[in-house]
């Protein structure tokens, strides 16, 4: 029986036991992994069996799963706090096919620095207590006295943008920050509670972004108090490189080479050609470089495009802060209070239906 596009997208979602969206496979359909396996199929071609076109399809499926993440279809954008300091997973979603993911670790440092961190932040918290600007608000609004976690709770919002409502107190939060190297939101609970902030001496920002227009991109940003020893800033930047990526992958001068020659060759067709007709060309310009047969120069590519244009990055779980189960039972509050609402509209609509 002749297979068509259909019936080889069929089958391609029963062995991998997933679902094409429709943008995945119009784009995959592009690509022209599916017409290679069609005229394979047909005698017309020796390259791209199932197997092979499957591997295409499985890369482009997990792409894919990267873009379907729940949160992102539940709560559409959630954008970057403004002072670049928010603790946690930050999601942001400016349009349906692309995506950026911000996680912000703490890096345990040695006895030593610990016990330095702990007097700073002993010295900082009774110093922040003075501060004009604190013991104004806290005159005002608490009367002078610290307020309980429930009562501070009522200051922020439960809601996914994590906003604090007193606009005074987000504006005192931020300059806390600033002053001290503590996170806004704990700034905010230090002037309510009197709780102590994390101080944060070694922290690294793990920054992924992934679109179906370009290369997936990682970024590691560390931020160092310029007392920490440098042999600890290196130890961290690498345990981090190792849980994001792995050990950093190589590619050699030849596979690069392949790789911008392909991508080259797509741009100029609006498709990427057959790779038994790119071979052909391969071998003439890169006699050097040569390959036997298409399936090696396949390879050479598939290789090379995971490596540079779609690498895997990958987070560590966190350890829960204060600050963030605060968050997450801000969360889980606001979620609560959307079911009560949606049995109270879904009972007035059966009454009045």
């Amino acid at each position: 029986m002749k297979q068509t596009e259909i019936g080889v997208r069929r089958k391609l979602e029963r062995s991998l036991k997933a679902r094409f969206h429709e943008t995945t496979w119009s784009n995959f359909i592009d690509d022209g992994y599916v017409r290679d396996h069609l005229e394979y199929l047909a005698g017309e071609r020796q390259e791209m069996k199932f197997p092979e076109l499957k591997d295409f399809a499985r890369a482009a499926l997990n792409r894919q799963h990267e873009h379907e993440r729940e949160l992102l279809e539940k709560w559409g954008v959630l954008e970057e706090s403004d002072d670049g300091d928010a603790e946690g997973v930050v999601y942001t979603r400016k349009r349906p096919s692309a995506k950026t993911v911000r996680h912000t670790f703490d890096i345990e440092l040695p006895e030593r620095e610990q016990r330095r961190a702990a007097v700073l932040l002993e010295i900082q918290m009774r110093q922040a207590a003075a501060r004009p600007d604190v013991a104004r608000f806290r005159a005002r609004h608490l009367k002078d006295r610290l307020l309980s976690a429930n009562d501070a709770e009522a200051y922020f919002d439960p809601g996914l943008t994590e906003g604090i409502t007193d606009q005074e107190l987000a504006a005192l939060g931020r300059d806390l920050a600033r002053d001290y190297g503590w996170h806004r939101e704990n700034s905010a609970w230090f002037v309510l509670t009197g709780d102590a902030p994390a101080l944060r001496p070694l922290a690294v920002d793990v920054f992924t972004a992934e679109s179906m227009y370009s290369p997936s991109y990682c970024r590691l940003t560390l931020h160092v108090a310029p007392w920490v020893p440098s042999e600890e800033v290196e130890k961290a930047f690498v345990w981090m490189r190792d849980q994001v990526r792995g050990a950093p992958g190589t590619v050699g001068e030849q596979r690069l080479e392949v790789l911008r020659f392909v991508e080259a060759e797509r741009a100029k067709h609006g498709q990427r050609p057959s790779f038994g007709a790119l071979l052909q060309i391969w071998n003439r310009k890169y006699p050097h470089w040569s390959y036997g047969d298409y399936r090696a120069f396949s390879k050479a590519y598939r290789e090379a495009h995971k490596e540079v244009i779609s690498p895997e990055y990958h987070s560590p779980r966190r350890a829960k802060t204060p600050n963030l189960e605060r968050r997450e039972a801000r969360h889980f509050k606001r979620l609560e209070a959307f079911k009560e609402k949606a049995q109270a509209v879904y009972a007035e609509a059966i009454e009045t239906s």
